[in-house]
């Protein structure tokens, strides 16, 4: 029967009922009953499918009720019913109850019938990629995009075996909530997909890194600590530190249970010069460590870096720990050309023979002459400039090593021309040196010429002073700089004089040659207040008149101004007769002697015979702070006793000239002896310096007959105590440029030393790469402070 006549019956039944109900009473719809639903069973998720529902009484705008819930229906007759089901209707396995309801008057609900919504056979995931696949340690939480295959909506991620809350997009694609706990701690995680049974299972696994940041070190502290002094905590601040575990304890305060989370094993390490201390872990921004006795052993910078380990990680940029010597030496030797941070110079000294060092303060301060242009911040001016290293040596509190630019104008301007040859006072506040710059003083603009500038550093005076720059080679009007190129200064003990050579002829006002000669100008640094700053003529003839007549260098003053030893190839200086040969000489000026003093020059590098003078060149003049010892280099053979052969190295010389000294007769000595006590350096020995006291001198040289150390084919420093002015002494010779174990010799040249008044300590230059362990660019030479066993 076709729907047509099945409506049409219906009709007829209802009418029926109606038409009786009109004569007799109201007839009502029947009560439906259900036979059986068709299908009665499906999984899942499945497709959407139309339900048949069989039985009878089911009457024209009767409802099939899904889970106590209406659908719409679809009436084919009495004894059917039919609706459409979707997806949404049966995503989870269930036991569903299936109705039909006729509608009033009479009708109602029919008996139940369950459909079975039976569980999907889960698939086997695979994981294709994810995105992203990385995160850093420490890190907020994020959602992870997994692509691949056969994801269902009960699809899981799994973050190392524990599920994560996750967002089912489609059969290819998943989204997991990581939570920032999850990215504590670093490390490789293991990322999968779990479908649910039926079926289903664990697909391949993926690696996603929770990687260690980069660190960054922003400060340390404390910054400095003595050499050989008791163990301490150093704090390292920065950016990026990991812990690698955490350890939650739980405690009860006042009833209520309170959970503390520690750290109990940091990824991130500090690093001391390369070693790994045992590190404690604060925070992401700070961290902590034992430093001990052990890695204070050297004087100089120790480097402070954070290292964090794989995944990710890295090495930060270092900070630097200065170790400063103890008033004893302990530590030394040390680099001394590095800045206040503590990095070594960048491109070594340069100008060999011209930078230097020199020593103030008792061994506290250096002064040297670099080309390097990060000893100093945001320098870059591409030339030679002097500096001064604070070692703070022997300072146990309340000083911070420092390299500052002492090579400036009064402007606060680095030059803007190479500042070489320093020169600085005692107490390593007052410095000079050489420079054809032209912004370091108002009435110097010509920059063809070399002048002596005079700087007063400040260092170690009283609050209030301010760094000043004065000329020093300045004519006679006290205005107009030198005509003539000033070299080679020498500051006295006390800064109130300074030597140097100069061409100018317009610094005094008797005749000059043009030639260098030697120059003495008082600067009236700690004078009375009487006192007029002046320049006097040094390298003059017995007549007190006329100059030498030869170049002058070299020059170097003793007590106050009142002596001046200088090398000169002058012929008219002494009564001796002279080749043009150098020769070395010592004048007395009578600066603050008593009156009746007249001046007087004497050779110093004269002959055995008392009357003549060397038969070779004499060179490079030191002096005692009491003008009566004078040290020099000498290719002459003719100075002591019976002389040397002919071709005999230049050799390292003492003149006593028994100045002050009663009952005393002039006299040279060898100071390069070989350890038989009689024998010459078989070797060139050069580049002498000497104490305040005369009796220990230093002095470079490749003799390898000098000491019980074998030669290693590169010049090393010496040092020689004379044993003047003691009793039950025995004069010997040690080496000086060795590292702290006193028998490492030096792996390269080193050259120009110089010595401490009380001569306990000495800065040189080295070539060398293994005098210190932090010396990090060989191949450069550098300026080193060591202690001496005088």
């Amino acid at each position: 029967m076709n729907f047509v006549g099945r409506a049409w019956r219906a009709a007829v039944l209802v009418g029926v009922v109606l038409f009786s109900s009109a004569c007799t009473q109201s007839i009502l719809y029947p009560t439906p009953s259900i036979t059986s639903l068709s299908p009665n069973t499906s999984a899942a998720g499945g497709a959407t499918f139309t339900l048949t529902v069989n039985g009878q009484n089911f009457v024209f705008g009767a409802q099939i009720y899904w889970n106590g819930s209406p659908i719409t229906t679809i009436f084919v007759n009495e004894s059917m019913v039919q609706a459409t089901v979707g997806p949404s209707d049966f995503n989870t396995p269930a036991t569903i109850p299936v109705q039909v309801v006729n509608p009033p008057p009479g009708g109602g609900f029919s008996n139940t019938v369950n459909f079975t919504v039976t569980p999907v056979t889960s698939p086997i995931p695979t994981i294709g990629s994810i995105q992203p696949a990385a995160a850093l340690a420490g890190g907020s939480g994020l959602s992870v995009t997994v692509t691949g295959t056969n994801f269902t909506t009960t699809s899981t991620v799994t973050w190392n075996g524990v599920n994560l809350t996750t967002n089912f997009v489609n059969s290819t694609e998943l989204q997991g909530t990581v939570p920032a706990a999850n990215l504590a701690t670093p490390g490789v995680v293991q990322l999968a997909v779990l479908n649910a049974n039926p079926g289903g299972g664990l697909s391949n696994v993926v690696d996603f890194d929770v990687n260690n940041p980069s660190p960054a070190l922003s400060s340390i502290s404390p910054t400095t600590a003595m050499a050989d002094s008791a163990g301490f905590n150093v704090t390292v601040n920065g950016s990026g530190f990991t812990c690698a575990l955490y350890t939650t304890t739980t405690t009860t305060v006042n009833g209520v249970p309170v959970s503390t989370t520690t750290c109990t094993t940091p990824a991130s390490a500090i690093n001391w010069n390369g070693t790994a201390l045992t590190t404690t872990y604060i925070s992401n921004t700070q961290l902590a460590a034992s430093v001990s006795t052990a890695q204070l052993t050297e004087a100089g910078t120790s480097f402070v870096t954070v290292n964090n380990p794989t995944p990710g990680g890295g090495i930060s940029a270092p900070g630097y720990f200065q170790v400063i010597p103890d008033a004893n030496g302990e530590g030394l030797p040390e680099l001394v050309d590095v800045s206040t941070q503590g990095a070594q110079a960048d491109a070594g000294i340069g100008n060999l023979g011209q930078s230097g060092p020199a020593i103030g303060g008792g061994g506290r301060f250096i002064a040297f002459s670099s080309v390097s242009q990060n000893l100093v911040a945001n320098l870059a001016n591409a030339v030679a400039n002097v500096f001064v290293r604070d070692t703070c040596l022997g300072i146990t509190s309340g000083c911070t090593p420092e390299t500052i630019l002492a090579s400036t104008g009064n402007n606060g301007e680095p030059p803007n021309a190479d500042c070489l040859q320093p020169s600085i006072s005692s107490d390593g506040r007052y410095l000079v040196y050489t420079s054809s710059a032209t912004n370091l003083v108002s009435n110097v603009t010509s920059g063809n010429t070399k002048q002596v500038y005079l700087t007063d550093t400040c260092l170690g005076a009283s609050s209030g002073c301010s760094p000043s720059t004065t000329l020093i080679s300045i004519g006679t009007d006290g205005q107009t700089p030198g005509n003539g190129s000033s070299t080679q200064p020498y500051i006295s003990a006390d800064g109130q004089y300074v030597a140097f050579a100069s061409t100018a002829t317009n610094l005094v006002s008797q005749a000059t040659t043009g030639a260098p000669e030697i120059y003495l100008r008082s600067t009236c640094l700690n004078a009375s207040t009487s006192c007029t700053p002046t320049t006097t003529l040094v390298s003059l003839a017995p007549d007190g008149v006329t100059p030498a007549d030869g170049t002058s260098a070299t020059p170097v003053v003793a007590s106050g101004g009142l002596y001046v030893a200088f090398q000169s190839t002058a012929t008219n200086l002494v009564s001796i007769p002279s080749s043009a040969t150098p020769q070395i000489y010592w004048r007395s000026t009578c600066i603050g002697a008593p009156s009746g003093c007249t001046p007087t020059t004497s050779l110093v590098s004269i002959a055995s015979d008392a009357t003549s003078p060397g038969n070779g060149s004499s060179v490079s003049p030191v002096i005692s702070s009491d003008g009566r010892y004078v040290v020099f280099a000498s290719q002459a053979t003719n100075l002591i006793g019976a002389g040397f052969v002919s071709g005999t190295p230049q050799q390292i010389y003492e003149r006593d000239l028994c100045v002050g000294a009663t009952g005393c007769t002039p006299s040279t000595s060898l100071i390069s002896v070989a350890s038989d006590g009689s024998s010459p350096a078989n070797a060139v020995a050069e580049y002498p310096a000497s104490d305040q006291s005369g009796r220990y001198v230093l002095f470079a040289s490749k003799a390898s007959n000098l000491s019980g150390n074998p030669a290693n084919g590169f010049e090393q420093i010496f040092g020689r105590d004379t044993c003047l002015g003691a009793t039950g002494c025995t004069p010997s010779t040690v080496l000086i440029s060795v590292a702290a174990d006193g028998t490492t010799l030096g792996n390269g040249d080193s050259l120009y030393p110089f010595i401490t008044t009380q001569a306990h300590f000495a800065s040189y230059l080295s070539f060398a790469s293994n005098i210190v362990s932090d010396d990090v660019e060989p191949g450069y030479e550098d300026v080193f402070l060591t202690v001496t066993p005088f």
